[in-house]
This record gives C-alpha cells, structure tokens and sequence, in this order.
C-alpha cells in the first residue's frame, strides 16, 4: 500500500482492489491508540453506507486488519482539495449538488441522515461525486473541525431543536453555495453568524444565473419551514434550471 494521508488519529494509503483492480483508497485506525470516539466514527460510517446501495454513495467496506481496524472505499480527491485547484461552472455546480442530492434523498428513504454534507465528505471518482461519512455525527463531537460547522444548519448548532432531512437540505445548499461564491454560507462563529441570513450569492458573483440564486438562498432559508421539503424537492428544482424550465424559488432582482 502507498501511503496517501498521516494524521495524528489514522493514516490513508493507496492500494488496488485484490478482486475487481480497482484503486480504493484504505483508512487504518490502530487498535491500539486511544481515540475511541474517532474510531467509532469511522465504523458508524462503514456500518451506515453498508447499507446504502446508491450510484452517488461510496461504496464502503469495513475491515479487520491484525492491530488495526481498516475502511475501505473509492479513491479520489474530496470536493474539499478540487476546490483549491479549480472552481466549478453554474451547471457544474448544479449537477454536482443535484447528484448528491439524490445520494440524501435516497439514505432518507432508508431513514439515515447524513448531518455533515460538505466538501470534505464529498468524494470526487473522476467527475463522479460520491458522498460519504455516513454515521452519528453529534455536534459536540471533538472530532469536527471548524470547517464542518461552516455547513451545519441552524437548526442543528441550537440545543433542543429538531433535527430533520431539512438539516440535510441546508447542507446540501451551503455545498452550492460554496461551489458558486467561493466561501461558505457560514463565516466566523455559527451561533453568531446565524443572527441573519448569509449574503446573496449574486452580491459575491454578479454574473450568477439568478435562477441558480434563488434556488441556492431558498434551500439555506434559516427558517426551516422556508426551505425545500426535501433533498427530493430540492433536486427537482435544480434539474428545471439545468433543462432550462421554470423553477419553484423565487429569483430575487438587484
């Protein structure tokens, strides 16, 4: 195996399938180390996608390596590392979203959430988007980095609120919006930064489509009740803009 990424809880490597010959990317967490949160993470999430047969979820595979225990998935860079390389089209960036999109609407029907849909739990095989990191992501958990947050929705930094697929939502908006501005919809701390709604895409980036605006600001509404109903509704929308038909968000004027 060629190792990929060292850090501090586990290591990645490089390899090719024994069986199949594809290249799969190996996730190691030493037995013996003691990070029994990260380690449960990362058999929450190959036990959960285990589940989830779906052309946009990576395919996971959880296994027992002597002093180890070892995930096993596609190999490719997250959205995350592409995006300090290049940035993406309108359509581009529509597609990708409503590919993911579908992978969330699908793990709802199975009644699993994702919670965490950023950058970094994105995984691009070629052009294909894949999501991954299914598993119990609780928001005190140590493990979650700044950057995690900057995707969370409101309703999941405020104790005691409900938590639903339209958290889900919200995260799959703050990956369109990031893909269409540059910067997530989320800057400096959540708890403050949700006091208003994040800036309009369009005052970023003037020549964004103000279809792809409009559906981007409706599906990050703060208020949850304002926000598509589903990943499924969402998707929808964001397949109108791509066949160029008319969409259920409202575009806004300069």
């Amino acid at each position: 195996m060629e190792l990929d990424v060292e850090t501090e809880s586990f290591t990645i490597h490089k390899d090719q399938h024994c069986e199949t010959n594809e290249v799969v990317k190996i996730t190691l967490i030493p037995f013996a180390r003691d990070d029994k949160l990260c380690r449960q993470r990362f058999r929450n999430a190959a036990e959960a996608a285990a589940k989830l047969q779906h052309h946009a979820i990576a395919g996971v595979e959880l296994l027992e390596c002597g002093e180890y225990e070892a995930v096993r998935l596609p190999f490719g860079n997250s959205l995350a590392i592409t995006l300090t390389q290049r940035q993406f089209t309108n359509r581009e960036a529509a597609q990708l979203v409503a590919d993911i999109a579908t992978a969330a609407q699908f793990a709802c029907s199975k009644g699993l959430l994702h919670l965490r849909i950023n950058p970094d739990n994105i995984l691009l095989v070629g052009d294909k988007p894949l999501l991954v990191n299914f598993g119990n992501h609780a928001l005190n958990d140590p493990t979650m980095h700044e950057r995690d947050r900057a995707f969370l929705a409101p309703e999941q930094t405020d104790e005691g609120k409900v938590v639903d697929q339209k958290s889900d939502v919200f995260g799959l908006g703050a990956v369109l919006y990031r893909l269409l501005t540059g910067r997530p919809p989320v800057v400096g701390s959540a708890s403050q930064s949700y006091r208003a709604s994040p800036p309009r895409p369009r005052l970023l980036e003037p020549h964004l489509d103000p279809k792809l605006e409009a559906i981007c600001l409706k599906s990050i509404e703060l208020k949850v009740s304002r926000r598509y109903s589903s990943a499924a509704a969402f998707e929808e929308d964001l397949g109108c803009f791509l066949d160029e038909l008319p969409i259920t968000a409202r575009p806004y004027s300069l």
